[in-house]
């Protein structure tokens, strides 16, 4: 009955960890982005050439790999909107997830960053700067 009430435990710390994650925004580091990017290239790479390979297994591959990327941008943008003293190298993260938006969201996209940027102007200048030039 123990080990009942334990893993319980275990699991709703889970949730509430999870739930807090969440809530805060998940930004990935530009590291872990281009660490995707080459496994979804590996990935299309073999399923392209091996025999066995299917279209099915292709366009899984294609959703998945889109999901990742969609998720870039809000997750990010919740990160600086949550995050009191946030990595100043994941504003690259959100210019990646930026430059991958569709352009006819880009300019409301554009306002919410500006808007985003300014408290992070003495902490990041020049990420900043950088960040400020990619979304002009």
């Amino acid at each position: 009955m123990n080990k009942h009430y334990l893993n319980f435990g275990i699991s709703l710390l889970c949730i509430v960890t999870g739930s807090s994650v969440l809530a805060a925004g998940y930004c990935p580091a530009p590291a872990e982005i281009q660490s995707k990017s080459a496994y979804y290239q590996q990935k299309a790479l073999a399923a392209l050439s091996s025999p066995n390979g299917s279209s099915d297994e292709a366009m899984k591959l294609m959703d998945e790999q889109s999901a990742y990327y969609d998720n870039i941008l809000p997750g990010c943008l919740q990160y600086f909107k949550t995050t009191p003293s946030p990595d100043c190298k994941k504003l690259t993260s959100l210019s990646t997830g930026y430059l991958m938006l569709d352009s006819a969201k880009k300019p409301a996209v554009r306002t919410q960053i500006e808007q985003l940027l300014v408290p992070l102007e003495k902490v990041c200048p020049i990420e900043v700067r950088t960040q400020k030039f990619i979304i002009d």
